[in-house]
């Protein structure tokens, strides 16, 4: 499927979600736009807060604790400049108004994560000051209307700082995959084992921390607990391909061949050019001393890798000599 297809079967998906249940589609809208002005910084791809455990500047930046600073606090001044700038300014505080609406209304459709509402930052800013401003202005002033403002800054402030941790698990998850991959990719394997097992106390079903915590038992020489952890792979997933290969690895690492055979001969079938599984499966078989069988995988093998890169020529170097050597011992 092109990029646009893929676009729009989700769409297609998405609006027949909605169709089916539009009660529970409009309570989730709602939570979202709420969550949208929350003070917490809600998970994308990376977690904001966790980059403070390595700058002190971050830390004091940002933080939550009671309040979840800036956004806890930026935003119920917000709504107080607001009040404030359609009291005084009128029409001139319709276009920034406008544009904060718009904004929440369209954003709430996707993703309410931080960086997406990062937009409207600056003129939350702008407003803020001017509830501050606004604020400042009627310490001196003793009438009882005028205490209003401050009463609902405080309610603001309880309500958009409500609650622990309002990310969701399926984010927090995914991000300790994420953080766990960036381990992975420094050879740091006893924290990315780790990550990928937080992972899975968010989101037990995780099938990406599933993989790649299996990945990273095996590199660590834990065969039989990768074993494990693709089996109940399997067991939630049995038509996930990746974890074919996994497990086939898994059992081959153990000596368990007959086992690693079933699993590699799994993997080509749901991918019979699968380059990985038709290179290990042709090193067992070569280990095993089955030159035939070698031989026709790594012929497999050869006819799927590029031609003319430094791979195929040794691909071929090696079953001429594999064609050799079984010819010898005739």
């Amino acid at each position: 499927m092109s990029q646009s297809e893929i676009s729009t079967f989700w769409y297609q998906e998405a609006f027949k979600q909605i169709g089916s249940d539009l009660p529970h589609a409009l309570k989730l809208y709602l939570k979202k736009f709420y969550l949208f002005w929350h003070g917490q910084e809600i998970i994308n791809i990376k977690s904001l807060y966790y980059s403070s455990q390595y700058s002190w500047l971050t830390g004091v930046l940002l933080w939550k604790k009671i309040i979840n600073f800036p956004s806890g606090l930026l935003f119920p001044l917000m709504f107080i400049g607001i009040y404030y700038g359609v009291m005084n300014l009128k029409k001139r505080a319709f276009v920034p108004v406008s544009y904060l609406i718009l904004a929440v209304l369209v954003i709430s459709l996707f993703f309410v994560c931080a960086r997406f509402r990062q937009p409207i930052v600056p003129i939350a800013c702008i407003f803020a000051v001017n509830g501050v401003s606004g604020l400042a202005g009627i310490l001196g002033n003793k009438r009882q209307l005028h205490y209003l403002p401050s009463i609902a800054l405080l309610g603001l402030i309880i309500i958009l700082n409500w609650g622990g941790d309002v990310d969701s698990r399926e984010n927090r998850s995914q991000f300790q995959v994420t953080l766990g991959s960036d381990y992975r990719a420094k050879n740091d394997l006893r924290n990315a084992i780790a990550a990928f097992q937080k992972s899975l106390d968010f989101v037990p079903d995780n099938i990406q921390a599933i993989n790649l915590l299996g990945k990273s038992l095996l590199e660590t020489g834990k065969a039989k607990q990768a074993t494990q952890v693709y089996g109940e792979g399997f067991r939630l997933y049995p038509d996930y391909p990746p974890l074919d290969l996994g497990m086939a690895q898994a059992y081959q690492n153990q000596r368990n061949f007959s086992e690693a055979r079933k699993y590699y001969h799994l993997a080509l079938e749901n991918s019979p050019s699968n380059q990985s599984a038709l290179e290990q499966i042709a090193k067992m078989f070569e280990a095993e001393k089955n030159l035939d069988s070698a031989i026709f995988y790594y012929q497999q093998l050869y006819a799927v890798v590029d031609h003319d890169s430094p791979t195929s020529q040794k691909l071929r170097s090696r079953i001429e000599g594999l064609i050799k050597t079984k010819n010898m011992n005739r």
